[in-house]
């Protein structure tokens, strides 16, 4: 995929910037995520639907701590 301004015709696409989007489906060990998330519910102590409820945002860190350092590596691996 190339970056080209939006007034610019499709045709130029070819000599716009290269810009890739890291491919996480494959390249991230869902395995470690799972198991690093999982430690993460228990020690913030989400093991109900009651907890969850009454967490407020805790859920969403545990999952952003498990995923976004490993995206963003990939991020710098693929060069930008």
């Amino acid at each position: 995929m190339n970056l080209v301004r939006d007034t610019d015709p499709d045709s130029y696409a070819p000599r716009g910037i290269p810009v890739a989007i890291p491919e996480i489906t494959t390249r991230i060990d869902w395995a470690e995520v799972a198991i690093e998330m999982q430690n993460a519910l228990v020690d913030a102590g989400l093991l109900t639907w009651e907890d969850v409820q009454k967490s407020g945002d805790t859920l969403i860190g545990v999952i952003l701590g498990a995923t976004k350092k490993r995206i963003i590596t990939l991020y710098r691996q693929n060069g930008g």
